[in-house]
């Protein structure tokens, strides 16, 4: 059964409700275009904070036997679908990230229904309700079939299903997950305009090594110099990790910081 809401609906919901849970002691924004606001309408990069980064993925409802992974539950499950290299790279990209910035994760609902939806958003539980799956703990994609990630309400961890498929223990609950965020994000890093440019260098960088259409990469898009104004710098951001790797960007701060 595939999902009766889209993921658009889920990644706003599950951001709006992340950015809450924190309260009081975090503060949460979206890198864009909130937080670059500023005072008096100018941009600029917070100077402290902690970046995660979240592509929203909704996954079907198996509930037959004659589902392909039953035998691996015995009971319905849900399947997420991690597309062949040959129609889009975004899972090798998003673990080459995941190697240098440790928040990077999938995150998909443990429900298929539009009423499930609409009742864990009004009682704020659609992260206990959610999988947070880290790139770091997934393979990256070595042959062009696509592959599976499957996850089963009350049994912890998931199955990442290929020729070679195993049990992989890395999606953990949206409570644990955010358990965690609140120590992490409580010894914010140093941000600031150096890290923004470090990371587009790092963004180009690895399309440049992971692109499979090298001929549709944007040229333009090339090492940022130091001085570069932040108007630009925030466009290319956007403009990669929205488009390429499909992310969004929050920023964890204690408040008041």
């Amino acid at each position: 059964m595939k999902p009766e809401f889209t993921e658009f609906s889920y990644g706003f919901a599950l951001t709006y409700e992340v950015a809450h849970a924190l309260q009081p002691g975090l503060v949460a924004e979206p890198l864009f275009p909130t937080l670059l606001a500023g005072q008096g309408g100018q941009a600029g990069f917070p100077a402290r904070g902690y970046p995660i980064y979240l592509q929203f993925r909704l996954a079907e409802y198996m509930k037959t036997a004659h589902a392909r992974e039953w035998s691996t539950y015995g009971s319905s499950y849900f399947r997420l679908t991690i597309p062949s290299r040959l129609r889009s790279n975004r899972h090798n990209l998003l673990r080459a990230l995941s190697a240098e910035e440790a928040e990077v994760y999938y995150a998909g609902p443990a429900f298929y229904r539009q009423l499930e939806f609409n009742q864990a958003f009004v009682s704020n539980q659609l992260l206990a309700e959610s999988r947070l799956i880290p790139l770091r703990q997934l393979p990256d994609l070595a042959d062009d079939q696509p592959h599976y990630l499957t996850y089963c309400r009350g049994i912890p961890g998931l199955h990442w299903h290929s020729a070679g498929g195993r049990h992989i223990r890395a999606a953990i609950s949206g409570d644990g997950w955010l358990e965690q965020l609140r120590k992490d994000a409580g010894e914010p890093r140093s941000l600031g305009s150096d890290y923004f440019l470090r990371l587009r260098r790092r963004l180009v960088q690895l399309l440049k090594e992971h692109t499979l259409q090298p001929d549709l990469f944007l040229a333009d898009l090339e090492v940022a110099e130091e001085g570069e104004d932040t108007a630009t710098l925030l466009r290319d951001l956007r403009y990669l990790l929205v488009t390429y790797f499909g992310v969004e960007t929050l920023i964890l701060r204690p408040a008041g910081r």
